[in-house]
């Protein structure tokens, strides 16, 4: 088992269990105990657990952000799924936002099927993506620094860029999301830039699995909007989700992966 798959698994249980010992983790994965601890110490590192005396627990969703390695490979089959429908909602001669954001990335490998789309991003990957496979299809990519955390730029310079661009569709990731809180980050670097991204489309497409859903980061982005359509693997239906009834009456929407479109 590779590294990144052995910490991702690691990363899965953690977020089902909260705690775990290291004895725990060596029957269910079939590994040392010393390969554990290296693991373990290098997710610390990164930001995605406290060690504990004889395990480790998750840190708090509120505060932390993990390695874009490490979230790519995570729910990464979700993910995919999410990305295939979020492509139904993208035509030929669209202008289009793509976020930095691991499912956006996704989506960005897809867009092949396509000849003529005007992309803008604020991702060195997703422009290096496009630009790899397609000669036809316009790339713009925001300047600024680049952030080694999300792989995208997002600073002062990039935020007041947005203010000459409008397109007809932003597609964006989300850390969390809250019916009375809004959406969120655990990033206040991404703060202002992902406020004025929400401004400069039409329509906005936020993709997030579900385990995102009614979650809460350190830092608030905006509240809810009734041009808001989050496309995630499961429509919260529970008693638990009930705060987004109010936002769905208004206009937002939440569309599945197996949502199906009626033709008229």
């Amino acid at each position: 088992m590779f590294i990144e798959e052995r910490q991702n698994h690691i990363y899965d249980i953690l977020k089902k269990h909260q705690r775990i010992e290291v004895t725990q983790l060596t029957e269910m994965l079939n590994i040392s105990a010393d390969t554990i601890r290296r693991d373990l110490k290098a997710m610390e590192k990164s930001g995605i657990l406290k060690r504990t005396h004889g395990g480790a627990m998750l840190l708090s969703k509120t505060g932390f952000f993990a390695d874009y390695e490490i979230r790519a490979n995570t729910n990464h089959c979700i993910k995919e799924k999410i990305a295939e429908k979020a492509l139904e909602f993208i035509n030929e001669n669209d202008t289009i936002f793509l976020q930095s954001s691991t499912t956006v990335a996704l989506l960005a490998s897809k867009l092949k099927l396509f000849r003529h789309l005007a992309i803008f991003t604020n991702s060195v990957i997703i422009a290096a993506q496009i630009l790899s496979y397609s000669k036809t299809i316009s790339v713009n990519i925001i300047g600024g620094a680049v952030s080694n955390t999300t792989k995208g730029i997002a600073g002062p310079s990039a935020v007041r860029q947005l203010d000459d661009i409008s397109v007809d569709k932003v597609f964006l990731g989300a850390c969390s999301i809250s019916s009375q809180w809004g959406l969120s980050t655990p990033l206040d670097e991404e703060i202002d830039f992902n406020r004025k991204l929400i401004d400069t489309g039409q329509e906005i497409f936020i993709l997030a699995d579900s385990n995102k859903l009614e979650t809460k980061s350190t830092f608030r982005i905006s509240g809810l909007k009734p041009n808001f359509k989050i496309i995630t693997d499961e429509i919260p239906v529970s008693d638990k989700f009930s705060g987004f009834e109010r936002m769905i009456a208004d206009g937002m929407k939440f569309i599945s992966v197996d949502y199906q479109a009626q033709s008229d």
